[in-house]
Protein backbone atom coordinates (compact mmCIF):
# COMPACT_ATOMS: atom_id res chain seq x y z
CA UNK A 1 0.00 0.00 0.00
CA UNK A 2 1.36 3.54 -1.04
CA UNK A 3 2.11 5.79 1.94
CA UNK A 4 -0.57 8.61 1.62
CA UNK A 5 2.35 11.84 2.32
CA UNK A 6 4.42 10.60 -0.54
CA UNK A 7 1.38 10.56 -3.31
CA UNK A 8 0.38 13.98 -1.30
CA UNK A 9 4.52 15.13 -1.84
CA UNK A 10 4.00 14.27 -5.41
CA UNK A 11 0.86 16.37 -6.00
CA UNK A 12 2.21 18.89 -4.10
CA UNK A 13 5.70 18.55 -6.49
CA UNK A 14 3.26 18.64 -9.60
CA UNK A 15 1.85 21.53 -8.91
CA UNK A 16 2.59 24.97 -11.05
CA UNK A 17 0.64 28.04 -11.38
CA UNK A 18 -1.42 27.64 -14.31
CA UNK A 19 -3.14 24.41 -12.40
CA UNK A 20 -4.78 27.86 -10.60
CA UNK A 21 -5.61 29.99 -13.79
CA UNK A 22 -3.35 32.77 -14.99
CA UNK A 23 -1.12 34.76 -12.88
CA UNK A 24 -2.91 37.50 -12.29
CA UNK A 25 -2.14 39.87 -8.89
CA UNK A 26 -1.21 43.09 -7.63
CA UNK A 27 1.66 42.32 -5.97
CA UNK A 28 2.15 38.50 -5.29
CA UNK A 29 5.37 36.81 -7.11
CA UNK A 30 4.88 33.92 -9.30
CA UNK A 31 5.83 31.95 -6.73
CA UNK A 32 4.07 33.49 -3.41
CA UNK A 33 1.29 33.47 -5.86
CA UNK A 34 1.06 29.83 -6.09
CA UNK A 35 1.94 29.80 -2.60
CA UNK A 36 -1.16 31.54 -1.61
CA UNK A 37 -3.06 29.58 -4.16
CA UNK A 38 -2.38 26.01 -3.19
CA UNK A 39 -2.49 26.72 0.81
CA UNK A 40 -5.92 24.99 2.26
CA UNK A 41 -5.68 27.87 4.49
CA UNK A 42 -7.08 30.87 2.92
CA UNK A 43 -7.56 34.77 4.46
CA UNK A 44 -11.10 35.40 3.84
CA UNK A 45 -11.09 37.12 7.52
CA UNK A 46 -11.91 40.14 5.93
CA UNK A 47 -14.89 38.57 4.15
CA UNK A 48 -16.40 36.87 7.65
CA UNK A 49 -19.98 37.73 7.98
CA UNK A 50 -21.15 39.04 11.41
CA UNK A 51 -22.81 37.18 13.84
CA UNK A 52 -26.44 36.70 13.13
CA UNK A 53 -26.46 38.60 9.74
CA UNK A 54 -27.32 37.76 6.13
CA UNK A 55 -26.31 39.46 3.15
CA UNK A 56 -28.54 42.27 2.30
CA UNK A 57 -28.95 42.94 6.36
CA UNK A 58 -28.97 46.37 7.73
CA UNK A 59 -27.39 46.61 11.40
CA UNK A 60 -29.93 49.21 13.46
CA UNK A 61 -28.56 51.34 16.74
CA UNK A 62 -30.65 50.46 19.59
CA UNK A 63 -33.02 52.53 21.27
CA UNK A 64 -32.13 55.64 22.96
CA UNK A 65 -31.99 54.64 26.94
CA UNK A 66 -30.99 51.22 26.46
CA UNK A 67 -28.04 50.17 29.17
CA UNK A 68 -25.75 49.29 25.97
CA UNK A 69 -26.37 52.67 24.07
CA UNK A 70 -23.18 53.32 22.70
CA UNK A 71 -23.47 49.68 20.99
CA UNK A 72 -25.59 48.46 17.84
CA UNK A 73 -28.03 45.53 17.66
CA UNK A 74 -28.00 42.21 15.47
CA UNK A 75 -31.31 41.19 14.30
CA UNK A 76 -32.68 38.78 15.98
CA UNK A 77 -31.97 34.93 14.95
CA UNK A 78 -32.39 31.84 16.27
CA UNK A 79 -30.24 32.03 19.50
CA UNK A 80 -29.49 28.31 19.43
CA UNK A 81 -26.11 27.79 16.90
CA UNK A 82 -26.38 24.68 14.95
CA UNK A 83 -23.18 22.70 13.15
CA UNK A 84 -22.16 24.58 10.00
CA UNK A 85 -24.08 27.75 11.90
CA UNK A 86 -21.49 29.07 14.32
CA UNK A 87 -21.86 32.66 14.60
CA UNK A 88 -25.38 32.84 14.41
CA UNK A 89 -25.31 31.88 18.33
CA UNK A 90 -22.82 35.46 18.67
CA UNK A 91 -24.18 37.60 21.18
CA UNK A 92 -23.73 41.42 20.19
CA UNK A 93 -20.53 42.86 20.87
CA UNK A 94 -20.51 45.03 24.36
CA UNK A 95 -20.27 48.77 24.57
CA UNK A 96 -16.30 50.29 23.96
CA UNK A 97 -14.75 51.87 26.31
CA UNK A 98 -11.49 54.34 26.78
CA UNK A 99 -11.78 54.15 22.93
CA UNK A 100 -11.47 57.99 21.12
CA UNK A 101 -12.83 57.26 17.93
CA UNK A 102 -11.84 59.26 14.58
CA UNK A 103 -13.98 61.95 12.56
CA UNK A 104 -14.42 59.46 10.28
CA UNK A 105 -16.02 56.00 12.13
CA UNK A 106 -18.23 58.52 15.04
CA UNK A 107 -19.06 55.04 16.29
CA UNK A 108 -15.94 52.17 16.65
CA UNK A 109 -18.35 49.65 16.65
CA UNK A 110 -19.54 50.52 13.16
CA UNK A 111 -16.23 48.86 12.22
CA UNK A 112 -17.47 45.41 13.13
CA UNK A 113 -20.23 45.42 10.74
CA UNK A 114 -18.33 46.22 7.71
CA UNK A 115 -14.87 45.01 6.25
CA UNK A 116 -12.39 47.17 6.01
CA UNK A 117 -10.30 47.96 2.61
CA UNK A 118 -7.03 46.97 2.18
CA UNK A 119 -4.21 49.45 2.44
CA UNK A 120 -0.87 49.48 0.87
CA UNK A 121 1.24 50.41 -1.56
CA UNK A 122 4.86 49.68 -2.47
CA UNK A 123 7.27 52.03 -2.75
CA UNK A 124 10.46 51.93 -4.74
CA UNK A 125 13.27 53.05 -3.30
CA UNK A 126 15.10 53.87 -6.74
CA UNK A 127 12.12 56.61 -7.32
CA UNK A 128 11.35 54.89 -10.93
CA UNK A 129 7.31 53.15 -9.91
CA UNK A 130 5.13 52.48 -7.12
CA UNK A 131 2.62 49.13 -7.39
CA UNK A 132 -0.38 49.11 -5.62
CA UNK A 133 -3.35 47.11 -4.97
CA UNK A 134 -4.66 48.25 -8.49
CA UNK A 135 -2.39 48.16 -11.03
CA UNK A 136 0.98 49.27 -11.94
CA UNK A 137 2.18 52.77 -13.04
CA UNK A 138 4.61 55.83 -12.79
CA UNK A 139 4.90 57.45 -9.64
CA UNK A 140 1.72 60.04 -9.60
CA UNK A 141 2.09 63.87 -8.61
CA UNK A 142 0.13 62.25 -4.80
CA UNK A 143 3.19 60.13 -4.22
CA UNK A 144 5.50 62.56 -5.56
CA UNK A 145 8.39 63.45 -2.99
CA UNK A 146 11.64 65.36 -2.99
CA UNK A 147 15.01 63.59 -3.46
CA UNK A 148 15.53 64.10 -0.15
CA UNK A 149 12.55 62.89 1.27
CA UNK A 150 12.76 59.63 -0.78
CA UNK A 151 16.82 59.55 0.34
CA UNK A 152 15.28 59.20 3.75
CA UNK A 153 13.64 55.93 3.74
CA UNK A 154 16.73 54.30 2.96
CA UNK A 155 17.12 54.52 6.76
CA UNK A 156 14.34 52.24 7.37
CA UNK A 157 15.67 48.66 7.61
CA UNK A 158 14.47 45.25 8.26
CA UNK A 159 16.10 43.58 11.80
CA UNK A 160 17.28 39.64 11.81
CA UNK A 161 16.31 38.49 16.03
CA UNK A 162 18.04 35.95 16.82
CA UNK A 163 15.58 34.98 19.78
CA UNK A 164 16.55 31.26 20.60
CA UNK A 165 19.77 31.26 22.49
CA UNK A 166 20.55 27.58 21.61
CA UNK A 167 20.49 28.24 17.93
CA UNK A 168 21.58 30.76 15.23
CA UNK A 169 19.14 29.46 12.50
CA UNK A 170 15.74 30.40 13.56
CA UNK A 171 15.97 34.05 13.81
CA UNK A 172 12.61 36.33 14.05
CA UNK A 173 12.41 39.26 11.89
CA UNK A 174 11.34 43.25 12.69
CA UNK A 175 11.85 46.49 11.35
CA UNK A 176 13.03 49.86 12.62
CA UNK A 177 14.85 52.99 10.95
CA UNK A 178 17.78 55.00 11.73
CA UNK A 179 17.00 58.01 14.60
CA UNK A 180 20.31 59.32 15.00
CA UNK A 181 24.17 58.71 13.54
CA UNK A 182 24.47 55.38 15.62
CA UNK A 183 20.83 55.25 17.41
CA UNK A 184 17.94 52.97 16.14
CA UNK A 185 14.55 53.15 17.11
CA UNK A 186 12.09 50.15 17.11
CA UNK A 187 9.27 48.21 19.14
CA UNK A 188 10.57 46.74 22.87
CA UNK A 189 9.06 43.49 21.86
CA UNK A 190 11.83 43.07 19.07
CA UNK A 191 14.33 43.27 21.89
CA UNK A 192 12.39 41.72 25.20
CA UNK A 193 10.15 38.57 24.98
CA UNK A 194 7.69 39.78 27.53
CA UNK A 195 6.38 35.88 27.08
CA UNK A 196 9.48 33.99 27.87
CA UNK A 197 10.95 37.24 30.17
CA UNK A 198 14.21 37.21 28.45
CA UNK A 199 16.13 39.59 25.84
CA UNK A 200 17.10 38.77 22.27
CA UNK A 201 20.50 36.79 22.26
CA UNK A 202 21.96 38.83 19.15
CA UNK A 203 20.14 41.53 16.76
CA UNK A 204 21.17 42.68 13.06
CA UNK A 205 19.85 45.57 11.44
CA UNK A 206 19.56 46.09 7.70
CA UNK A 207 19.16 49.69 6.41
CA UNK A 208 17.19 50.49 3.44
CA UNK A 209 17.44 46.50 2.94
CA UNK A 210 16.11 45.26 -1.21
CA UNK A 211 16.61 41.57 -1.97
CA UNK A 212 16.49 42.70 -5.36
CA UNK A 213 19.40 44.83 -5.62
CA UNK A 214 22.40 43.65 -6.26
CA UNK A 215 25.39 44.20 -3.96
CA UNK A 216 26.12 42.96 0.05
CA UNK A 217 23.60 44.79 1.74
CA UNK A 218 24.73 47.02 4.38
CA UNK A 219 24.62 46.01 8.10
CA UNK A 220 25.46 46.80 11.25
CA UNK A 221 24.98 45.13 14.63
CA UNK A 222 23.38 46.03 17.88
CA UNK A 223 25.33 46.84 20.96
CA UNK A 224 22.87 47.94 23.61
CA UNK A 225 19.39 49.15 24.13
CA UNK A 226 16.82 50.79 26.55
CA UNK A 227 13.52 50.65 26.93
CA UNK A 228 10.42 51.52 29.37
CA UNK A 229 11.36 50.26 33.07
CA UNK A 230 7.45 49.67 33.10
CA UNK A 231 7.19 47.29 29.89
CA UNK A 232 8.89 44.77 31.85
CA UNK A 233 5.97 44.03 34.36
CA UNK A 234 3.36 45.46 31.88
CA UNK A 235 4.29 45.31 28.01
CA UNK A 236 1.22 47.95 27.08
CA UNK A 237 1.29 49.39 23.72
CA UNK A 238 2.36 53.16 24.84
CA UNK A 239 5.53 51.18 26.62
CA UNK A 240 6.14 49.45 23.58
CA UNK A 241 8.98 51.58 22.42
CA UNK A 242 13.47 50.52 21.99
CA UNK A 243 15.97 53.08 21.47
CA UNK A 244 19.16 50.78 19.53
CA UNK A 245 22.73 51.59 19.87
CA UNK A 246 25.17 49.86 17.25
CA UNK A 247 28.46 49.21 16.36
CA UNK A 248 28.71 51.74 13.74
CA UNK A 249 27.69 55.23 12.44
CA UNK A 250 25.16 53.90 10.53
CA UNK A 251 23.41 57.34 9.78
CA UNK A 252 26.85 58.74 8.59
CA UNK A 253 27.12 55.15 6.30
CA UNK A 254 23.39 55.58 5.24
CA UNK A 255 23.69 58.83 4.84
CA UNK A 256 19.69 59.65 5.74
CA UNK A 257 18.09 59.64 9.44
CA UNK A 258 14.15 60.30 10.27
CA UNK A 259 13.74 61.77 13.35
CA UNK A 260 11.00 61.64 15.97
CA UNK A 261 8.58 64.79 16.00
CA UNK A 262 6.40 64.15 19.17
CA UNK A 263 2.29 64.44 17.49
CA UNK A 264 0.92 67.16 20.45
CA UNK A 265 -2.61 65.60 20.35
CA UNK A 266 -4.16 62.70 19.50
CA UNK A 267 -6.24 64.55 16.80
CA UNK A 268 -2.70 64.95 14.78
CA UNK A 269 -3.80 61.48 13.16
CA UNK A 270 -7.17 62.96 12.06
CA UNK A 271 -5.62 66.09 10.52
CA UNK A 272 -2.77 64.52 9.04
CA UNK A 273 -2.11 61.80 6.22
CA UNK A 274 0.09 59.45 8.34
CA UNK A 275 1.90 56.50 6.18
CA UNK A 276 3.39 53.31 7.49
CA UNK A 277 6.71 51.79 6.52
CA UNK A 278 7.91 48.59 6.78
CA UNK A 279 8.95 44.84 5.79
CA UNK A 280 5.55 42.72 6.49
CA UNK A 281 6.96 39.08 6.35
CA UNK A 282 3.35 37.55 4.85
CA UNK A 283 3.21 35.92 1.14
CA UNK A 284 1.09 38.56 0.06
CA UNK A 285 4.41 41.54 0.37
CA UNK A 286 6.84 38.69 -0.83
CA UNK A 287 7.69 37.99 2.82
CA UNK A 288 9.49 41.14 3.39
CA UNK A 289 12.03 41.15 0.51
CA UNK A 290 11.56 44.66 -0.09
CA UNK A 291 10.30 48.12 1.78
CA UNK A 292 6.10 48.38 1.50
CA UNK A 293 4.49 51.62 2.71
CA UNK A 294 0.29 51.57 3.92
CA UNK A 295 -1.27 54.13 3.99
CA UNK A 296 -4.19 53.31 6.21
CA UNK A 297 -7.07 55.67 7.40
CA UNK A 298 -6.68 55.97 11.08
CA UNK A 299 -9.76 54.66 12.98
CA UNK A 300 -9.80 55.26 17.12
CA UNK A 301 -7.33 55.59 19.43
CA UNK A 302 -7.46 53.21 22.81
CA UNK A 303 -6.15 53.92 25.90
CA UNK A 304 -5.41 51.41 29.08
CA UNK A 305 -7.02 53.68 31.72
CA UNK A 306 -8.52 57.58 32.20
CA UNK A 307 -5.08 58.74 32.81
CA UNK A 308 -3.50 56.81 29.27
CA UNK A 309 -2.68 58.28 26.41
CA UNK A 310 -4.96 57.22 23.71
CA UNK A 311 -2.61 54.80 21.78
CA UNK A 312 -3.83 55.72 17.44
CA UNK A 313 -5.16 53.17 15.06
CA UNK A 314 -4.45 52.79 11.41
CA UNK A 315 -6.28 50.45 9.04
CA UNK A 316 -3.76 48.27 7.20
CA UNK A 317 -3.67 44.74 6.75
CA UNK A 318 0.20 44.61 7.73
CA UNK A 319 1.29 41.92 9.85
CA UNK A 320 4.50 40.42 11.39
CA UNK A 321 7.77 41.48 10.35
CA UNK A 322 6.82 45.06 10.44
CA UNK A 323 6.95 45.15 14.17
CA UNK A 324 9.07 48.54 15.40
CA UNK A 325 8.99 50.10 12.00
CA UNK A 326 8.29 53.81 11.59
CA UNK A 327 4.81 56.06 11.08
CA UNK A 328 5.29 58.99 9.09
CA UNK A 329 4.38 62.19 8.22
CA UNK A 330 5.72 65.03 6.21
CA UNK A 331 6.54 68.03 7.52
CA UNK A 332 4.76 70.88 5.13
CA UNK A 333 7.48 73.41 5.20
CA UNK A 334 9.94 70.71 4.01
CA UNK A 335 7.92 67.97 2.58
CA UNK A 336 10.61 65.84 4.61
CA UNK A 337 9.44 63.28 6.44
CA UNK A 338 8.99 62.63 10.34
CA UNK A 339 8.40 60.05 12.29
CA UNK A 340 5.40 60.09 14.57
CA UNK A 341 4.93 56.59 15.60
CA UNK A 342 5.74 53.11 15.32
CA UNK A 343 4.40 49.47 14.51
CA UNK A 344 3.37 47.73 18.05
CA UNK A 345 0.79 44.89 17.19
CA UNK A 346 -2.96 44.43 15.78
CA UNK A 347 -5.52 46.00 17.09
CA UNK A 348 -9.09 45.21 18.31
CA UNK A 349 -12.41 46.36 19.42
CA UNK A 350 -13.24 43.04 21.25
CA UNK A 351 -11.71 40.29 22.63
CA UNK A 352 -14.11 37.27 22.33
CA UNK A 353 -14.47 34.07 19.98
CA UNK A 354 -15.13 34.84 15.99
CA UNK A 355 -14.00 38.65 16.25
CA UNK A 356 -13.20 39.82 13.04
CA UNK A 357 -9.81 40.86 11.70
CA UNK A 358 -10.24 44.67 11.91
CA UNK A 359 -7.02 44.57 9.46
CA UNK A 360 -5.05 47.41 11.71
CA UNK A 361 -2.01 47.85 13.59
CA UNK A 362 -2.07 50.21 16.81
CA UNK A 363 0.94 52.60 18.25
CA UNK A 364 2.10 54.15 21.12
CA UNK A 365 1.35 57.80 21.75
CA UNK A 366 4.72 59.12 21.34
CA UNK A 367 4.15 62.45 23.47
CA UNK A 368 6.82 64.90 24.16
CA UNK A 369 5.60 63.90 27.93
CA UNK A 370 6.12 60.20 27.28
CA UNK A 371 9.46 60.39 25.33
CA UNK A 372 11.03 62.66 28.39
CA UNK A 373 9.45 60.02 31.08
CA UNK A 374 11.73 57.09 29.19
CA UNK A 375 14.89 59.12 30.49
CA UNK A 376 14.53 58.52 33.58
CA UNK A 377 12.03 55.29 33.38
CA UNK A 378 14.14 52.87 31.26
CA UNK A 379 16.44 49.74 31.70
CA UNK A 380 19.38 49.51 29.94
CA UNK A 381 20.97 46.13 28.53
CA UNK A 382 24.00 45.27 26.38
CA UNK A 383 23.89 42.43 23.92
CA UNK A 384 26.37 39.39 23.63
CA UNK A 385 27.26 39.32 20.41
Amino acid sequence: MSDPNDRSRRRRQSRNVDDFGPYDHPTLTPRGYELMRGSPLKDESYQMPLAGLKQGDHVQPLKPGSDAQNSYAVPSRNAAAKPGQYFKGMTPPPPLFNVLPSRMFPDPNVLMHGPLDRYYKSWSLAGASVRNNQSSSPRSSETKTSDSANDQLRAIGRMVIHIDHASWDQPAFGSAWIAGPSLVATCAHNLFDSNKRHWSRAIEFYPGFDYYTSGEPISCNVTACYIPKSYLDNPATNDDIGFCYVDRNIGDIIGATIPIVPPETNHFFDDNEVTIMGYPAGAEFDFGKSLWASKGEYLFGRSSGPSDDYSPVLATNFGGGCSGCPWLARDPSTGRWNAVGLSSGHARLHYRRGELNLMSLTSPMLTQRRMDRLVDNQVFHSFEA
